[in-house]
């Protein structure tokens, strides 16, 4: 069998933090948490934040956070990382799986 090697491609990505965002949604509108987030950020809006306020990729329901995607919506687990792909796609990624598999890319 051939073994395969990921290509280095950089990709962007977060660590989850339930309380953070949590804290950000109970107390805000949908409107207000994006006026509040643009006005802080800037152009530099974190990932998580744009993907849960402007496109709703990320939502809350209950107590637990999900990603949409093509196969269902899938928990987020508190401290994983959410990863873009290189076609703009996001999905969670375990911590200890991300740390084993990616390190900072420095341009």
């Amino acid at each position: 069998m051939k073994k395969y090697v990921k290509k280095p491609i950089p990709i962007k990505a977060e660590q989850f933090n339930y309380l953070e965002i949590a804290n950000y949604l109970c107390n805000y509108s949908n409107k207000n948490v994006s006026k509040v987030w643009e006005e802080q950020f800037k152009d530099n809006l974190p990932l998580i934040f744009e993907r849960c306020v402007k496109t709703q990729e990320i939502f809350r329901k209950d107590d637990n956070f999900y990603i949409k995607t093509l196969e269902g919506d899938l928990l987020i687990e508190n401290g994983a990382y959410v990863i873009e792909g290189i076609k703009g796609e996001i999905y969670a990624c375990k911590k200890e799986i991300f740390e084993e598999s990616y390190e900072e890319f420095k341009e």
